[in-house]
């Protein structure tokens, strides 16, 4: 028996049924079309058209999602200071992986297939490009990001090793995103280091590699992972350790519960690190079609999250991204 799909069908899947039926039947000797006679395959029949238009125009409201805001961010950053004074081991625990991928996703608009784990196969300990002719010598590899994606520069541009920049630090960061929603792929971005600023994307990247390597992250599985809390192992990032770390945050930034991020507190996903830096970037005066390029996005997913976010960008963040910009 076939389960029920989770969401409506869209108005394409549903005319992609009606045809495969109707070959179906005719192959079957029944004469039958949801076309119009003479139309040539190009106008439905009335009753069918008079069904799929209203199923065009009512579709289930798709949740909206707000970015991270300055109160989030600094409400955080207090957290992860206070985990590693604490302990000299905290910086390798879940709430200092989530600021550090949470402050380079401002810059980045991170999705979560590229830093943690959204759809991986049954036993599979993460994510994997598919095994393809395409793929080419990639298939079967991490499908997030690895250390081989992150390069470092010094102030001039000549490359330095990662082990030198985690510790001694670099002027510039290049990386490479080699899966993309999109037909794009293997695309770079670069990023320039902020100095003493807690979203500098370059300190945050450090510290994201870093704590792969403490953990024994092998170099061709993904650099998005935490410590096991109570074993002498390590954990792969998911969406929902994104989600309710931001949430908690939100929840000790805004007491009270009648604020704005509170009353749409479930808002707060993993998607918002395209939304906060998608809003960044426009109210940093960027052009849309560099927007586009630089979150590897369609012009209209930017323009929806523009026009649609209930919170604009603040001076925290704007500053931390105008600073990061690099061409």
């Amino acid at each position: 028996m076939l389960k029920p799909p989770k969401q409506p069908c869209a108005v394409k899947t549903i005319i992609g049924y009606i045809s495969a039926a109707a070959t179906y039947l005719r192959w079957r000797g029944v004469t039958a079309s949801p076309y119009m006679p003479g139309s040539g395959g190009r106008a439905m029949h009335p009753a069918i058209a008079d069904i799929l238009n209203h199923r065009r125009k009512w579709r289930p409201q798709k949740q909206r999602k707000e970015p991270v805001t300055a109160g989030i961010f600094q409400t955080g950053y207090a957290e992860v200071q206070r985990t590693r004074k604490h302990s000299y081991s905290g910086h390798l625990d879940l709430e200092c992986a989530i600021w550090d991928w949470t402050a380079l996703g401002c810059h980045t608009g991170f999705r979560l297939s590229e830093f943690g784990q959204s759809k991986k196969r049954k036993k599979a300990r993460f994510a994997t490009v598919p095994h393809t002719r395409a793929a080419g010598e990639w298939a079967g590899s991490a499908l997030a990001l690895i250390e081989s994606d992150f390069q470092f520069f010094d102030h001039k541009m000549r490359r330095i090793p990662i082990i030198h920049a985690i510790f001694a630090g670099a002027a510039e960061m290049h990386i490479r995103f080699r899966y993309n929603k999109n037909t794009n792929t293997f695309q770079t971005r670069r990023f320039r280091c902020i100095p003493r600023h807690p979203l500098c994307p370059v300190t945050r990247a450090r510290c994201i590699l870093q704590r792969s390597r403490a953990l024994c992250v092998p170099a061709n599985e993904p650099v998005g992972a935490f410590r096991t809390p109570g074993k002498h192992t390590y954990t792969f990032i998911e969406g929902k350790h994104v989600s309710s770390t931001l949430r908690r945050w939100c929840c000790l930034a805004y007491p009270d519960k009648n604020h704005y991020m509170r009353l749409h507190i479930d808002m707060l996903v993993t998607h918002s690190y395209r939304v906060t830096a998608c809003v960044a970037l426009y109210t940093a005066g960027v052009k849309l079609e560099e927007i586009v390029y630089r979150l590897r996005w369609s012009s209209d997913a930017v323009e929806f999250y523009i026009r649609e976010c209930g919170v604009t960008a603040d001076y925290y963040t704007l500053s931390a991204v105008q600073g990061a910009l690099a061409t």
